[in-house]
């Protein structure tokens, strides 16, 4: 049902709407999510090993 439903015009156009005003209202943007990850990849003094792992994993 859901794949038939992606295929009405008017459907896709209310999915891709509720996409942008969520984006919107977030607030966050790719920059931030970037600059965040490196903060966490490259701070030797409180961050974990594994934590800086996941963040350069994340930027890789």
């Amino acid at each position: 049902m859901a794949k038939r439903l992606l295929k009405h015009v008017e459907v896709a156009a209310a999915i891709q709407a509720a996409k942008v005003g969520i984006r919107e209202r977030s607030e966050v943007t790719v920059d931030d999510i970037v600059a965040g990850l490196l903060a966490v990849a490259t701070d030797k003094e409180d961050g974990t090993l594994s934590s800086r792992a996941a963040a350069w994993s994340h930027l890789a």
